[in-house]
């Protein structure tokens, strides 16, 4: 039985005495097991049992959800315990910084502690429950988890022990669970937010892949002061582009824009914030400035009784006409209207998409964003 082929996959080992063992299996060779028990067989340690080749009835991987134990390069992300509580208080419930930009400490008191961690614990047995503690060669470093699953999005949040920040450790661990609620439980989406003063937690979910989306002014408020809200999204395969959020208010697909498919910096889109935005998209265009729509709170121009107005007339001639490739912000909106965004962002990314490699294609360039190769005019709308 080659036991190797199963080192840190999700097992479960049924042995000779009718035992069952459920988790990760770390493999070990039989030289290993000579030397340390005076053992000639390899054998799988799981959950902290060792079983020995000759004891393995079966052994087989297994698919796993929920708060499953996830591995990093550093990390073992893990359930709680029950003596997890008292390192919790010590560690971030006494820490006032953990609570700064939140306001909320479940950790501030050893009975909050405890029952935090009870709660938690029974958690488990629910299909969509996602709470772990950083675990680094048996010391808790910091806590991460995920939380409000709802129409294929949840929200992820993360805590580091104070001692133990700056190493990237945060960074290690909410890359994993990106990967894993999205590739293993399905999710679309993970959203996550910040204060915009902690910046410590923002590189953390940049450096994660995490994209900003908006800024909520004085959308937090903790202690009697405000913050500014910081708004981040990862979706699955990191796929920022062709969603409702990178729609502009006049009709046109931002995903398409030579500047939003740049490797860096890219534009977050015309509803975004204006970090990474060209001056004219942020500062100068006349839809972006439109006051009657800002007073009116018009998501799309189409609601505004003055539309089709002289500056969306701009966009449809230019657009329809003085790129290589073809795109009217009159026809999408109307189809926005008549057939709903899910049905109107399926069609853009069946017609943009490169057929050749899967990325989108710039309706400036007619170029991949990807491959680099030049689409054909039967490629356009």
């Amino acid at each position: 039985m080659d036991l190797s082929k199963y080192d840190e996959k999700h097992v479960r080992v049924r042995d000779i005495y009718g035992g069952t063992h459920t988790g990760v299996a770390d493999y070990y060779p039989s030289e290993y097991c000579r030397d340390e028990f005076g053992e000639e067989e390899d054998a799988v340690r799981i959950e902290g049992f060792y079983v020995f080749g000759p004891q393995i009835a079966s052994i087989e991987e297994i698919t796993v959800h929920g708060s499953a134990e996830l591995r990093t390069e550093r990390l073992i992300l893990r359930r709680y315990r029950p003596e997890d509580a008292e390192d919790l208080y010590r560690y971030l419930g006494t820490d006032p910084e953990s609570a700064r930009y939140s306001g909320w400490n479940p950790y501030a008191t050893p009975e909050m502690a405890r029952e935090t961690v009870r709660r938690y614990i029974a958690g488990y047995g629910e299909e969509h429950f996602y709470s772990w503690v950083m675990d680094w060669e048996d010391v808790l470093v910091g806590t991460i988890g995920a939380y409000d699953a709802e129409d294929g999005r949840i929200e992820a949040g993360f805590s580091v022990v104070r001692g133990w920040q700056g190493r990237g450790l945060a960074t290690e661990a909410l890359k994993k669970v990106l990967e894993y609620l999205t590739e293993n439980e399905g999710f679309s989406r993970v959203t996550a937010w910040c204060a915009a003063e902690n910046t410590g937690s923002r590189r953390v979910l940049e450096k994660a892949g995490m994209k900003l989306v908006n800024i909520e002014k004085d959308g937090l408020a903790v202690g009697g002061r405000k913050y500014d809200k910081l708004n981040f999204e990862y979706r699955k395969g990191n796929d920022t582009m062709f969603t409702s959020d990178m729609v502009a208010p006049c009709g046109l697909d931002c995903s398409l824009c030579t500047r939003a498919l740049r490797k860096t910096d890219p534009c977050p889109g015309c509803s975004g914030p204006d970090e990474n935005k060209p001056d004219f998209c942020a500062n100068r265009c006349g839809i972006v400035l439109c006051r009657k729509r800002k007073e009116n709170g018009y998501r799309f121009c189409d609601e505004c009784p003055d539309y089709p107005c002289g500056d969306v007339m701009e966009k449809e001639n230019r657009y329809t006409s003085q790129y290589p490739l073809r795109e009217s912000p009159l026809e999408n909106l109307r189809m926005i209207r008549e057939a709903g965004m899910e049905a109107f962002l399926a069609q853009e990314r069946r017609t943009w998409t490169c057929g050749q490699c899967g990325s989108p294609v710039s309706v400036h360039t007619g170029i991949c964003s990807g491959c680099g190769r030049k689409t054909g005019g039967n490629e356009t709308r």
